[in-house]
């Protein structure tokens, strides 16, 4: 026979309030793990955002607290439980632990998804250039770009035809990012179909869209003498022969080119760790989702990304200094011929026949071996 939960939020909160951080101005949550104590601590705002007002039940009792709610939030985005696996614990059902999961993950993106979801600057830029060329020995490199797949369990029985690929066992969503060398995630677009390729989401992607409409920073850089206007990232042998896109050889013929592959691979695991440290962070999204809508798990996944570059700043080892006092970015200004003139130089493919050469060149002249 089932027994019932008794779901007592005062039990709850005399269980979590020795964890609980009492200093003003913010919220901390920490719980047990085998390697310690895992913490997590934000503003008062997300705080308030969960709480949405002190509520009472019909006998005058408080409702859960935001630390509840917070801890609630966090596990399932940690652990990948689903909402009833609170009922021992915080003494919280599934339809309001589930609930909290929601606005937690709205609450962080709209306080800080300005701050960490943001495109770099032209300070950034300069310090991302440094950092590639002196790690990786590939000057105007930002970074590494590449999809990653998030399975959807509960996807709808009409949708399953256009959200399931050939190699993949169960439907999904994916994701496209670029990440630099300290893992930070600087672009993000999700919710393309799972049956879609890399170069179908790119054609879906707004990752070149400021230098589209003209208001991207200056990106000049130069290499073997030769200057270039755009940045580029390294891709796998999918993506299109764009100036933006640094692809390796699939059947090198000399030495010079055999130790750009290397080089070029080597690199490009930048994006293959960041996707890892995520998915191991955050198991929520490398469990299939158990949720019903696209923005639902595109809400829960942008918020972990936030979480996870919150992660690597708060342990100083980011790249960039992220202010957080960004200003709006600039609207365009341009005709239509001036926005296709800016695409057509982007997927110029002569271009990037010459930043190739010239990037085998400063490659084979590097004293590295890969």
């Amino acid at each position: 026979m089932r027994t019932k939960a008794t779901r007592s939020g005062r039990l709850s909160w005399q269980r979590l309030n020795p964890s609980a951080s009492n200093k003003p101005g913010g919220l901390g949550v920490c719980w047990m793990e085998p390697g310690g104590f895992k913490a997590v601590r934000f503003g008062r705002a997300v705080a308030k955002r969960l709480s949405n007002g002190q509520k009472y039940h019909a006998a005058g009792l408080p409702s859960f607290s935001p630390l509840q709610k917070c801890t609630a939030a966090l596990r399932q985005l940690a652990y990948g439980i689903t909402g009833d696996a609170f009922d021992e614990y915080v003494r919280m059902g599934d339809s309001t632990s589930r609930q909290c999961l929601n606005n937690f993950v709205l609450g962080i993106i709209q306080m800080y998804g300005k701050v960490y979801l943001n495109k770099p600057t032209y300070e950034d830029i300069q310090q991302l250039y440094a950092a590639h060329e002196k790690r990786h020995g590939f000057p105007g490199m930002l970074g590494s770009l590449d999809c990653m797949h998030w399975e959807w369990a509960n996807c709808p029985v009409a949708w399953q035809g256009q959200y399931h690929q050939g190699d993949k066992t169960h439907p999904s969503v994916i994701l496209e990012a670029a990440a630099s060398q300290d893992a930070w995630i600087w672009h993000t677009f999700f919710g393309c179909a799972g049956a879609m390729n890399d170069l179908n989401v790119l054609n879906h992607s707004p990752v070149f869209e400021d230098v589209y409409n003209g208001i991207a920073p200056d990106r000049t850089f130069q290499v073997n003498w030769a200057t270039y206007k755009h940045i580029y990232y390294l891709g796998d042998g999918i993506y299109p022969e764009w100036d933006t896109f640094v692809k390796t050889f699939s059947y090198p013929e000399d030495a010079k080119r055999i130790k750009f592959k290397g080089a070029q691979e080597a690199a490009r695991k930048d994006i293959e760790r960041a996707f890892g440290i995520l998915q191991k962070r955050w198991s929520i999204v490398k469990q299939p989702a158990r949720v019903m809508e696209i923005r639902t798990m595109s809400n829960i996944m942008y918020a972990c990304i936030i979480l996870h570059n919150m992660i690597i700043e708060n342990k100083n080892k980011a790249i960039c200094i992220v202010p957080h006092d960004l200003p709006d970015p600039p609207n365009p200004q341009l005709t239509e011929e001036q926005r296709m003139a800016n695409l057509f130089q982007v997927r110029n493919s002569t271009i990037q026949h010459n930043l190739w050469a010239d990037l085998v060149e400063h490659i084979w002249n590097l004293d590295i071996d890969f």
